[in-house]
């Protein structure tokens, strides 16, 4: 090999190098400007532009910017020249080439070089270089090196791009994740600060309604047991029936509010299954007769005596499914039909099938008929009223006893209603239950026993006063808690009947306040909680404040006698 041939292969050995070394500087480049910057000092050691420049696609229209990186050159004579290629078309053709091109400007005095700048996916711009004169022998070993270069450059720009749209995208979604957490976060306490509004004035409503009812009811059932002529039997039999109505649908509403804010729960006990069903149709059966129905009850002979459940919300949706076949119903009968299903999960379903044969509803009806505050149409809903809460209502527990409520029925043609639920067979026969209540149905006997009445009603003062007095106990009264803690102070009560909300001072601090002074005594009265609160939660927090059992009115003489024969000793 002779010399010359010797230097030129280790010119290109050296070039080989040095991309190599380029190339590792262009990984470390952290942004677009550095990558430009690496690569002009590569070109200018290749070859000796006069002037030199990148343009880059801008992403947003798609047209090609200079890039410029130096603010001491004047790039207007070359930007001209460039856009003079633009709109001959050379500059699109040199796009398409994957290699490198020369040609001469316009006016014949420089030499361009043009070289796309780009990938397999993109195309990512176009370099540019403005040269006078290029010794031929240099030219084709030039042209291949600088190739190379932009090659590399644009590789290593392609993937910095990448990077970048894939941090923005990051960003942008954890911008939006963060809004939209921030969204759901306000939502959930609006929610919440909604639902406490609610609940706060379900207890006001609850409180203001019951105060009020217990008075209207209480003194009704007193005047029943007073001498009365048929007529003023009537009035007060018709003021008590009117109350009760009063009070279910104050019942219904506080039902379906608690049932909608997922606050109602299931109290799973053993029940005699027959027996319920018998108190249903005992409190139905005036009803059925007032309108010459018959009643009629069957039970299959695999149904269990005993099961466990809510017994409370299983009687409540069954007397309200008879009660609205009656309402419904004009000549015929009613009949439950009680059988036992196994459920695929190994569950027992309790079936009860009530069928009359009443008006029956329309396939158009129907499909609303479950609806809260919804009745089969207006004419229906004057003549026999009703809050449209009733069978909403009963499809929820249904559905919380992990059961349902199905219907079938034709206009004029009566209505079939089968409510289902889940109640496990159980061997108890509810002995020590049933002694409890027959123990409650005592009269207590008539020894001096002291009471405190704590309430700022002065009608339901008097309607408890006349009650504890026909159960021969000695009552005082107060109207709010500052007077109870005082009167207590002074007096030693065997019981003492507390409302909750009351001016000056409730019932929860007073109960708080008699609780601190018995400390150190031998007497602890029996405070028993007497209120309109019926809400989830309001049984519990008497219990907390101190009181010994609670109470919710309106008050019945039969609920205060049991109370009363639970907590006095004979």
């Amino acid at each position: 090999m002779d010399k010359n041939s010797q230097d030129k292969s280790d010119q290109v050995v050296s070039r080989f190098e040095l991309l190599d070394l380029f190339q590792r500087k262009l990984r470390e480049a952290e942004t677009i400007k550095e990558i430009i910057v690496i690569t002009e000092n590569e070109i200018g050691g290749i070859l000796d532009f006069s002037i030199h420049g990148f343009w880059l696609v801008n992403q947003y229209d798609g047209a090609f910017d200079l890039y410029k990186t130096s603010e001491e050159i004047d790039y207007n004579p070359y930007q001209k020249i460039v856009h003079e290629t633009i709109k001959n078309g050379t500059f699109s053709w040199a796009l398409k080439q994957q290699k490198p091109l020369f040609c001469d400007t316009e006016d014949g005095k420089h030499k361009l070089f043009l070289h796309s700048l780009s990938t397999h996916e993109r195309t990512i711009g176009m370099f540019v270089g403005l040269f006078d004169t290029l010794p031929a022998e240099h030219q084709n070993l030039a042209f291949t090196q600088i190739s190379l270069t932009l090659t590399a450059m644009s590789t290593i720009m392609d993937s910095l791009v990448l990077r970048k749209q894939l941090v923005d995208q990051n960003k942008s979604l954890e911008e939006i994740v963060e809004r939209r957490t921030a969204a759901y976060i306000k939502a959930k306490e609006e929610a919440e600060n909604a639902s406490q509004a609610k609940s706060d004035f379900l207890a006001m409503m609850s409180h203001e309604l019951r105060t009020p009812m217990n008075g209207v009811i209480g003194f009704a059932s007193l005047l029943m047991e007073t001498s009365l002529n048929e007529e003023q039997i009537d009035f007060v039999d018709t003021i008590r029936n009117s109350g009760d109505s009063l009070l279910a649908i104050i019942n219904d509403i506080l039902d379906f509010s608690k049932i909608e804010a997922g606050r109602e729960q299931l109290e799973l006990v053993a029940f005699n299954l027959r027996s319920l069903v018998k108190e249903v149709l005992d409190v139905s059966w005036p009803s059925a007769m007032g309108k010459n129905l018959k009643l009629i009850q069957k039970f299959e002979e695999d149904v269990p005596e005993y099961v466990v459940g809510d017994p409370g919300k299983t009687k409540q949706v069954i007397l309200n499914l008879i009660s609205n076949s009656i309402k419904f119903t004009h000549e015929g009968y009613v009949k439950i039909h009680v059988s036992k299903k196994t459920h695929p999960n190994q569950k027992t379903l309790i079936i009860f099938r009530i069928e009359d044969t009443g008006i029956g509803i329309s396939e158009e009806v129907q499909k609303r008929l479950f609806t809260p505050f919804t009745q089969a149409d207006n004419s229906t809903k004057r003549k026999f009223g009703g809050t449209g809460l009733g069978l909403a209502i009963s499809k929820s527990l249904a559905e919380m006893m992990g059961g349902d409520i199905e219907l079938k029925s034709k206009e004029n043609n009566g209505s079939v209603f089968t409510f289902s639920a889940m109640l496990e067979p159980c061997s108890s026969d509810g002995s020590d239950q049933d002694e409890i209540i027959a123990k409650a149905e005592k009269i207590v006997h008539k020894e001096t026993i002291r009471a405190l009445i704590v309430e700022d009603n002065p009608g339901n003062q008097k309607l408890i006063t006349l009650m504890l007095d026909k159960m021969g106990l000695i009552a005082d009264s107060v109207s709010n808690g500052v007077e109870a803690v005082e009167i207590a102070q002074h007096n030693q009560y065997k019981l003492i009947f507390m409302d909750c909300q009351m001016p000056t001072m409730d019932g929860f601090e007073a109960t708080k306040l008699i609780r601190k002074n018995e400390n150190g005594t031998n007497h602890t009265s029996v405070i028993i909680a007497l209120t309109a609160m019926t809400l989830k939660g309001d049984r519990e927090r008497c219990l907390n404040a101190g009181m010994d059992d609670y109470l919710s009115k309106p008050l019945e003489s039969q609920t205060l006698r049991r109370i009363i024969e639970k907590w006095i000793k004979e």
